[in-house]
């Protein structure tokens, strides 16, 4: 495969690729012939041993892997802690086993750069090995398995680098239009919380149990015989004691009594100083910003309010006018042409082409014109809502009218489903004959 790179959509801007290997790859695939520019893309599972990161079969793979390093960051320091005669093993050997596969493939999966699709095996590799190949082997590497000693089963805890799987898909699950933004967010910061205090509480009772549960531990001189108790009561116990540390709460009934625990603990709670300011700045943004939005649509009303009665606009219209902008804001009309002004012109005229092709070909003053001519028409075509006030003169603009009721003081209003006021005909005529 001489073609080794594809051109996903627009262009590259001047130095967009800082990267020296694509930059290598770039210039390498200007010389290649073109019979390969039309290469595919990645409908297919496997393209000469690359796996396309954008195709069916590595996307399932992907939220896959990513499930299985949230179950093991939960599974590992469990079985560390509390299940002394490995019952997780089994469980912990499958996982493994996925994760050195995941590992190889990744060696094989395509990367996209600003547009840009990179398949040559070389570049992969080297990114790879440059980036997240070290963390990967330190996550699937047996510690517990090749070395023996006190406090080294503290090693397990290196698989919890695996959740860096995880995080890409919340942020991929944030920023799709499936999945509502606030749950997913809020979702986010409970785990951390969760996740926080379930780690601890392992390591709080691995430190009791490496120091046989004795007087010196806190589980000897405040929780005596917990190490025979079940394993619901002795989770529940350790949580308990490191949700009082995270919150630092301290009742005093548990506390650490020696060298170990209290250096864990000093750890623990100076880490939890940084986390717990992040957790509640973005919690608080998160649940204030609806407020905040509409907060600014309240002064904006206020204002128009206070500018119509400063310019004595009879209170009649001053309500139609409110009342309008209240209307505008339900529907979200505002929003929605702000969000059409960012699209590119060309995208903007085939959305509008799909919106209005069939009404602007069921005016009559528009039959028989060219297919080109309705295109161009529709690039300039803009929604507008009207108050429900009388218009004398619509100014020099045509204006499509659709399913709406107009009426006259004293006349019973009539029902247009569709018509054309152009008092600018002779220019749409004349449009029309060129």
């Amino acid at each position: 495969m001489e073609n080794t790179i594809e051109r996903e959509s627009g262009s590259m801007v001047d130095g967009a690729l800082a990267d020296a290997d694509y930059l290598e790859v770039i210039m390498r695939n200007s010389l290649d012939s073109s019979d390969d520019e039309d290469e595919s893309k990645g409908s297919s599972f496997f393209t000469d041993f690359i796996v396309h990161h954008d195709g069916p079969f590595y996307l399932s793979w992907w939220t896959l892997i990513a499930l299985l390093s949230l179950i093991s960051a939960i599974v590992t320091p469990l079985a560390m802690a509390f299940l002394e005669d490995r019952e997780g093993d089994n469980l912990e050997i499958s996982f493994d086993v996925l994760f050195y596969i995941d590992i190889i493939m990744t060696f094989f999966v395509s990367l996209e750069t600003h547009g840009l699709r990179i398949t040559e095996h070389r570049v992969l590799a080297r990114k790879y090995l440059t980036t997240y190949f070290a963390v990967d082997i330190l996550s699937i590497f047996p510690f517990e398995r090749v070395v023996d000693g006190p406090y080294l089963s503290l090693l397990q805890l290196f698989r919890l680098l695996r959740l860096r799987r995880f995080f890409p898909l919340l942020t991929a699950m944030e920023k799709s239009r499936l999945f509502n933004y606030f749950v997913v967010s809020f979702l986010k910061y409970v785990m951390m919380m969760t996740f926080n205090t379930h780690w601890a509480a392992c390591i709080f009772y691995e430190f009791a149990r490496q120091e046989g549960f004795g007087e010196n531990t806190w589980v000897g001189a405040s929780a005596i015989g917990l190490e025979n108790e079940s394993l619901g009561t002795r989770y529940t116990t350790s949580l308990y004691f490191a949700v009082t540390t995270f919150t630092t709460v301290g009742y005093g009934d548990f506390a650490p009594q020696n060298v170990q625990e209290r250096a864990w603990a000093v750890l623990y709670m100076m880490t939890n100083l940084g986390i717990t300011s992040y957790l509640i700045g973005q919690i608080t943004f998160l649940v204030s910003r609806p407020d905040s939005k509409v907060g600014q649509w309240r002064e904006h009303l206020d204002d128009i309010a206070k500018f119509l009665r400063r310019s004595q606009v009879p209170k009649g219209l001053q309500r139609k006018v409110l009342g309008f902008l209240q209307l505008q804001e339900s529907l979200k009309f505002a929003r929605g042409q702000e969000a059409m002004d960012v699209l590119p012109a060309a995208v903007r005229m085939k959305i509008r082409c799909a919106r209005f092709h069939d009404m602007i070909n069921s005016i009559d003053i528009f039959h028989g014109v060219s297919a080109n001519f309705g295109e161009n028409l529709l690039a300039y075509v803009k929604e507008e809502l009207f108050m429900a006030v009388i218009y004398e003169n619509f100014a020099s603009l045509a204006h499509i009218i659709l399913n709406c009721l107009i009426g006259y003081e004293n006349n019973p209003a009539w029902r247009l489903r569709l018509c054309l006021l152009y008092p600018c005909q002779r220019r749409v005529r004349d449009l029309n004959t060129r």
